[in-house]
């Protein structure tokens, strides 16, 4: 497990992350519209052909 910190103003945008074997993870944070502590995380993990192959 990675902890991740993000700042406010990257709420809502796709952030890319590479690894050294080409594969990578690319996801956005979301907050509620309903509560203020509370978030949603969409995670997408990409092959080293950048083909999405898991979305959450």
């Amino acid at each position: 497990m990675e902890l991740i910190d993000i700042p406010l103003r990257k709420l809502d945008k796709m952030i890319s992350q590479r690894y050294r074997d080409g594969t990578g993870i690319k996801y956005r944070v979301t907050k509620s519209p309903f509560r203020t502590n509370q978030y949603g995380v969409h995670l997408e993990l990409v092959d080293a052909d950048r083909k999405v192959y898991q979305k959450n």
